[in-house]
């Protein structure tokens, strides 16, 4: 087997159709970078179906395709075809020849093919391998998967020996029987999960379907009896209502004449009682007037006392207030005479206090002068002491400093020679240094707005990433949330169809029938109609059990149906003949409060069903609530059927039914809804599922795109960031050293400075020291402190007397102000008790004013009531005399009104004895009715029949109604003692019974399955661990020679990281180079490492040869010494393997046996050259 062609079309950057002819041996493909010879490799990785767009250096899978170029337009659609000699047999398959194609098209569908015919990936897969070749094989090695090998974990080098020791099969093999051993496990508990529950559910049944059987029993038992007491009963409310009617028929006409006459008393009672209101206005008007004539005397009377009051106080006041008046004038002017008397003591203590404060200005400035003459002398006698002393001091240190400073002088000097020499060299050191430090900084300046434009990016791209991973996140849980749901609703739905399909909630009977599925049986009145969720409740409500009846097409399938269920002893069912059931149809009303339609009007069924529903719904009325159907009802004279949207029922003659079910079985339109409102929901939830696994695979490609962006944006940053370390460290070394040279020469200028300093100062200080040794003698010293002294004590007595008459002055100024103070806290009193004085006085002169004018007007006032109490004392001795009269005629009238009351009460008791009679007639009448209709009402709802159908059922012979009565009692008591009982659970015990034992068959099939898997998988880790040990061991040994062949010695071999879990166990590669330590790989150099990964593909290669190798550039990074001997080695494995080398090297080229050149003349489009090489130039220089 070996590779024959390979023909590209729109792939990359091949938009024409070119083959490669491939011989035995070695062919090269050379060709200048960019070229597009890579390109090849990719082309044969991608046909054998490899699926990462990031392995073939595109970003998406359409990026392999053709993109165009400025003068190209873009290709629709790229192909690959690898054609492959398979005379011996290698590939499973009966062709000699095999063509494997893949085709992929810019809307992203892809194809692939083996000799034409379709296929799927996985058989590419199966048919090449343990070849070697594949997409994960060893027979398509680039030089980035050499790398890989070298640097990738032990446990991920795993696959490459895998397929070299033939295993990989025997591993697909036992992940299928692990997968296939997974889902058996599954099933096994789910049908174990339903034995259990099928096994309660037969237990639960069972009882049930005894307790059923003998509740059908005593149910048709309690129908015969209920019957015939129907019938009975029905006789006897006719008779009690026909006998009441009459007797109330003549109540009414008595009570009739008895209510006219009672109107008639009622009437001039009426008359007479409106005259004596009349006159009781009349002598309440009177009785008010004078009532109100003396409250106005009296308030009068009041009045006048309280005026007279008022003025005599006023007089009081007002000889009070002038008194008080005089008080405050006389206290004004003795306040007035004080002040004046003040005023001129106070001018003279402020004379005698101006003068005192002159004097004390004078004696402190006497004061400050003596103070300042005595601090001058005690300095003056300070200092001589000191220059006594300091003179002989002088003397003895003048000598020893000038011998000192001379010494100084000389050391400075030559030192400041020292210096100027040191600052020439620093000055050039320094210049030199700024400026390579000014070059390194511009390229720092560069560097930094590199970095900072890749982190504005980074940011930029991790604000994206983060942003695409959380939608990528929602999209994740949007589908786990729309799956979850989409199966929550699913299984809901089946549950629910399967309960439809097994007519659930049915009687008996009907399943039976119906499971007949005799043609003439068309199925149940539920499954003809179609009702709104609004008109459910209702229509379920209305039809009760006639939901269960039985449409068929004639009679004749109805008695058919009959015949069999008596046979067979299932019960009864009502059937609906086609050709029998006439419509019924009551008149539609219109415009009525609440009034929404006739119940046939609010359905949808078949037309052909027209008579069936017609005739069960064609005479109801439907109306809101049960106000309004109560309305209804009323103004037809209850003769209308009438139902609510909450189910409550009117029947003709007035009944009332009501309440809430407390079956949930009859809810059959509520099923049928569910099911179509779940099958509307799971199709628009497998839309929203589709279109949220469109928006994931978008979501994927844009976020590999942003990852492959984000990888290239590190890289340039690790590139930048190590470049900008390097140049950081340098130019901080740099730095340092500018820093230390020019702390130098700043330490230099200041040393020069600190020495000009200093000679100055020396200078200074022998001139200093010249000039004051000797200036004084110790004797004139002596007698200047002398003289100082003596002054200093003539100053200190003057003082003292100063400060003396300074004292006297004070006291003296303090007496006076403290006197001065005291007499104008006085004058303000006094001033205050004058002003206050004037205010009182001014407003005592207006209060008598005002006191004045005040007893004028209240003089007035007592005038005008004394006038007012005259007036109406008169008009109140009118009014009484006039209320004594009409209180006498009011006596009267009332007489005659207790006598025409007495009268009318003896006629109202007459009528309402008879309307009590007559209501107690009617409550009768209403009673019976309404036991009547409910008995009808009840047989109907039960059984279906009317008095006129159950007369067929009457049975004379059955006993008294009281023993009626006692054995419907007894039945019903022992119905109850049954409790709740599942009629249908018969049949369905019959039905779980059958899936019980289906299901447990099912079980131990499966277990038998499960241990012949379980077997299985343990022999072929058997057989896998002993080849796997067994290929290894010979790729270690083939390593081994191959490393020190390629080497020229050294040591390497292999070995597994686990070796208890030989089959999980990564692979370690440990080396010696010649003449160097065993190390990790890592610490190699770069062809060594590669020459490393070429020795192990070579011992590979030479253990299970792969049929082609295709190597792209694996040598790049070996010396042309190291190339040579890879192309010999190469040489040796051509007997079994066919190698495509894509190559730049010139050792290699010389190896090849034909040579393809990829050229790219017209920018973005590669063309091949082909030249067939005579003799290996290799081969010649060997010979």
């Amino acid at each position: 087997m070996y590779l024959k062609s390979v023909e590209l079309y729109g792939f990359k950057s091949f938009p024409n159709k070119i083959n490669f002819q491939f011989e035995h041996g070695i062919t090269a493909i050379v060709g200048p970078n960019g070229s597009g010879k890579s390109n090849i490799a990719d082309a044969v990785r991608w046909v054998l179906g490899e699926q990462s767009a990031k392995q073939l250096r595109g970003s998406s899978m359409q990026d392999v395709i053709f993109a165009g170029t400025e003068t190209r337009k873009p290709l629709g659609y790229c192909q690959v075809d690898l054609t492959i000699d398979n005379s011996d047999k290698t590939l499973p398959i009966d062709y000699s020849e095999v063509k494997i194609s893949r085709r992929v098209y810019r809307s992203g569908e892809s194809d692939y093919m083996i000799n034409g015919g379709a296929c799927r990936l996985k058989d590419i897969h199966s048919l090449f391998m343990d070849t070697g070749v594949g997409k994960e094989g060893y027979s398509i090695i680039g030089q980035g998967q050499i790398e890989k090998i070298l640097s990738a974990k032990p446990e991920d080098r795993r696959m490459l020996f895998d397929e070299a020791a033939g295993i990989v099969k025997f591993k697909e093999r036992k992940a299928a029987a692990l997968q296939k051993l997974e889902e058996e496990t599954f099933d096994l508990a789910r049908l174990s999960d339903l034995i259990g529950e099928l096994e309660k559910q037969e237990k639960v049944l069972a009882e049930q379907a005894i307790t059923a059987r003998e509740y059908l029993r005593l149910r048709d038992d309690l129908r015969k009896y209920e019957i015939n007491s129907f019938i009975r009963l029905m006789d006897s409310f006719e008779e009690n209502l026909k006998n009441l009617t009459e007797k109330n028929e003549i109540i009414l006409a008595d009570l009739h004449k008895r209510k006219k006459e009672y109107e008639s008393r009622e009437k001039e009672y009426e008359e007479v009682a409106e005259a004596l209101r009349a006159k009781d206005r009349e002598y309440e008007q009177v009785s008010e007037l004078a009532h109100s004539k003396k409250l106005e005397a009296e308030r009068a009377l009041a009045e006048i006392r309280l005026d007279q009051e008022r003025i005599s106080n006023l007089v009081n006041n007002y000889t009070n207030l002038q008194s008080r008046a005089e008080e405050f004038y006389e206290a004004q002017l003795r306040g007035e005479k004080e002040l004046v008397s003040m005023k001129y003591q106070d001018e003279k203590e402020k004379a005698v206090l101006i003068k005192h404060q002159n004097e004390i200005r004078a004696f402190e400035q006497d004061k400050k002068e003596l103070e300042m003459a005595i601090e001058a002398e005690n300095q003056k006698k300070t200092d001589y002491q000191s220059q006594r002393l300091n003179q002989i001091r002088q003397k003895a240190e003048s000598e020893t400093a000038l011998g000192r400073i001379a010494l100084e002088k000389e050391n400075n000097s030559k030192r400041q020679q020292a210096i100027i020499a040191r600052q020439a060299v620093l000055t050039r050191t320094v210049a030199v240094m700024v400026e390579e430090i000014k070059a390194f900084e511009t390229t720092e300046e560069s560097l930094l707005q590199k970095q900072d434009q890749l982190l504005k990016t980074k940011t930029k791209n991790a604000k994206l990433m983060a942003e695409a991973m959380r939608q990528f996140s929602d999209l994740e849980n949007r589908k786990s949330h729309l799956r979850g749901e989409y199966q929550e609703k699913e299984s809901r739905q089946k549950a629910l169809v399967d309960l439809e399909n097994n007519y659930d909630g049915y009687f008996l009977a009907v399943k039976k029938v119906l499971d007949l599925k005799n043609p003439g049986i068309i199925g149940v009145v539920a499954d003809i109609l179609e009702v709104e969720e609004k008109y459910q409740k209702a229509i379920e409500t209305a039809l009760g059990n006639r939901l269960q009846n039985i449409i068929t097409d004639t009679d004749a399938d109805a008695e058919q149906a009959i015949e069999y269920l008596k046979q067979n002893k299932l019960g009864r069912a009502t059937f609906l003949p086609m050709n029998t059931v006439t419509a019924v149809k009551a008149k539609e009303i219109f415009r009525e409060k609440g009034y929404l339609g006739i119940a046939a009007d609010l359905v949808k069924y078949d037309p052909k069903f027209e008579n069936i529903v017609q005739s069960l719904l064609g005479n109801l009325f439907v109306t809101d609530n049960l106000q309004n159907a109560r309305y209804l009802a009323a103004k037809y004279q209850y003769k209308l059927r009438i139902i609510t949207l909450d189910g409550d029922v009117l029947s003709p003659g007035g009944s009332m039914t009501g309440g809430e079910f407390k079956n949930a079985k009859s809810m059959i339109f509520s099923r049928k809804n569910d099911i179509a409102k779940l099958e509307k929901e799971l199709n628009e939830l497998k839309a929203e599922l589709d279109k949220a696994d469109q928006e994931f695979l978008r979501q994927k490609e844009k976020n590999s795109e942003l990852q492959k962006e984000t990888e290239s944006i590190l890289a340039q940053e690790r590139e930048t960031n190590a470049e900008m370390d390097r140049l950081v460290f340098v130019l901080a070394q740099k730095k340092k050293e500018l820093t230390a040279q020019q702390t130098e020469c700043l330490q230099l200028e200041t040393e020069t400075i600190e020495i000009k300093e200093c000679l100055q100062r020396l200078e200074k200080e022998k001139g200093w020291w010249l000039e004051n040794t000797g200036h004084l003698s110790e004797e004139n010293l002596q007698a200047e402190q002398d003289k100082a002294e003596e002054r200093l004590q003539t100053l200190q007595s003057d003082l003292d007397c100063v400060n003396e008459d300074i004292v006297k002055v004070r006291m003296q100024v303090t007496a006076i102000e403290e006197r001065l103070s005291h007499t104008e806290e006085r004058s303000q009193v006094i001033r205050t008790t004058i002003a206050e004085a004037a205010e009182k006085q001014a407003q005592l002169k207006r209060e008598l004013s005002a006191l004045n004018l005040e007893k004028l007007k209240k003089e007035q006032a007592l005038a005008e009531q004394q006038e007012i109490l005259t007036q109406t004392s008169a008009i109140q001795e009118q009014a009484e005399e006039q209320r004594v009269v009409l209180k006498h005629e009011k006596s009267l009238i009332q007489a005659k009104k207790e006598n025409l009351q007495t009268n009318k009460e003896n006629h109202y008791k007459e009528v309402a004895l008879l309307e009590k009679e007559q209501i107690r007639l009617n409550m009768q009448i209403d009673k019976y009715t309404e036991q009547k209709e409910s008995q009808a009402e009840y047989m109907w709802t039960e059984y279906e029949l009317t008095y006129s159908t159950a007369k067929a059922w009457e049975e004379p012979d059955l006993g008294s109604d009281t023993a009626l009565k006692s054995n419907m009692k007894r039945l019903k008591e022992e119905m109850k003692a049954l409790g709740d009982v599942n009629v249908g659970a018969i049949h369905e015990y019959e039905e779980v019974k059958q899936r019980l034992d289906f299901n447990i068959v099912q079980q131990a099939d499966i277990l038998e399955a499960e241990a012949r898997l379980k077997e299985m998988i343990a022999d072929l880790e058997k057989q896998m661990t002993e080849r796997f040990e067994q290929e290894f061991a010979e790729i270690n040994r083939r390593f081994a020679k191959v490393f020190q062949e390629l080497f020229g010695g050294g040591i390497g071999y292999l070995s597994l990281t686990e070796k208890e879990n030989v089959l999980e166990s990564g692979i370690a590669i440990h080396v010696q180079p010649p003449g160097k330590k065993l190390k990790n790989m890592m610490l190699l150099s770069g062809g060594e490492r590669s020459f490393t990964a070429i020795a192990l593909l070579f011992a590979i290669q030479s253990l299970r040869p792969s049929p082609f190798c295709i190597l792209d550039e694996i040598e790049a990074a070996l010396d042309d010494a190291n190339v040579y001997k890879f192309a010999k080695y190469l040489h040796k494995l051509t007997s079994d393997t066919q190698f495509i080398v894509i190559t730049h090297r010139k050792g290699t080229m010389e190896s090849a046996d034909a040579l393809y050149g990829i050229t790219m003349q017209e920018k973005g489009v590669s063309t091949q050259v082909s030249v067939k090489m005579i003799e290996n130039d290799l081969d010649k220089k060997e010979e």
